[in-house]
């Protein structure tokens, strides 16, 4: 039995290393763009969200349609220093924002006048706990 082969009138592209090819395609699918401008994918939708990053679909297309961008387009933003940096803080801030600003939490250190020893259960602890000594 003869192995199907592929018909000549579609061309996968899922499993292109977009580093190893001699010419990218003219679309780029939103794992290609993560991968040459080194973004999580969601942190492309935040981009797309946020206007910074523009898709070939129009927007009657819905928020869940497969989204399409120019190689051109992406080796042009991968090559400016500035819109990664503006991109790079901008997701930062979407998602420092999206998950409440919470303060860090001080460490304490805790000083106290009774010297600590080891707990031991056994004759041979795999870990050593310890306990103030009263």
């Amino acid at each position: 039995m003869r192995p199907k082969l592929p018909s000549p009138e579609y061309i996968d592209l899922t499993d292109l290393d977009v580093f190893n090819v001699g010419r990218l395609p003219a679309r780029l699918t939103l794992a290609h763009v993560g991968k040459l401008l080194n973004f999580q994918i969601y942190e492309l939708h935040l981009l797309i969200l946020l206007g910074m990053l523009k898709c070939l679909n129009s927007p009657q297309a819905g928020a869940n349609a497969r989204k399409y961008f120019s190689s051109g387009y992406i080796l042009s933003l991968a090559n400016d220093p500035a819109w990664l940096a503006l991109a790079t803080k901008a997701v930062a801030k979407a998602v420092r924002d999206k998950n409440g600003t919470k303060p860090l939490r001080p460490t304490r250190i805790i000083e106290s006048s009774v010297p600590l020893t080891p707990v031991t259960t056994h004759p041979n602890p795999p870990g050593v706990r310890w306990k103030k000594e009263m």
